[in-house]
């Protein structure tokens, strides 16, 4: 398997793997400040060496 899915990411030209941008808005309760609001963004991002990913158990 770990050969298998190895071949089919360098085939597939997913090493590295470009990620879509994204935005996530947060909430949150701090002690002192009370309720904060935010907002995460994402750009840009790439995921490397996923074909270096092994499953050892079960």
């Amino acid at each position: 398997l770990n050969v298998a899915l190895r071949n089919d990411i360098s085939s597939a030209s997913l090493d590295p793997a470009v990620l879509t941008n994204f935005q996530t808005e947060f909430q949150d309760k701090v002690a002192i400040i009370g309720k904060v609001n935010g907002k995460a963004e994402y750009s840009k991002g790439t995921l490397s060496a996923i074909s270096q990913a092994r499953r050892y158990s079960e």
